[in-house]
């Protein structure tokens, strides 16, 4: 498998990751509902998008190990994302810290 390829399904994998991060929570929130279900659901997504953060970390390694043989695009589609989950989760800390 080339390095383009693997990068290109690392981004469908970490689509992936990020879209369960959403669903998760919704479904693993305690049935018995008020701030236990909230607080349930709240970790489940900051896990779930830790999780993703390490698979985007992971993707941006291979990526810069490997920039000298693939495409602009593929350069582009494995530095984003790790970039972009580094911002959200960042400003979730931030968040939970200041409130």
């Amino acid at each position: 498998m080339t390095s383009e390829k693997k990068i290109y399904r690392l981004f469908v994998i970490l689509i992936l990751l990020t879209i369960i991060s959403l669903v998760i929570p919704r479904f693993i929130a305690n049935p018995n509902g008020g701030f236990a279900a909230a607080t349930t659901a709240a970790l489940s997504f900051l896990l779930a998008l830790a999780v993703s953060l390490l698979f985007s970390v992971y993707m941006l390694v291979f990526t810069l190990k490997n920039s000298a043989n693939i495409s602009k695009t593929a350069r582009l589609l494995g530095i984003i994302p790790s970039i972009i989950l580094s911002i959200i989760f960042l400003g979730l800390i931030i968040f939970v810290s200041i409130g």
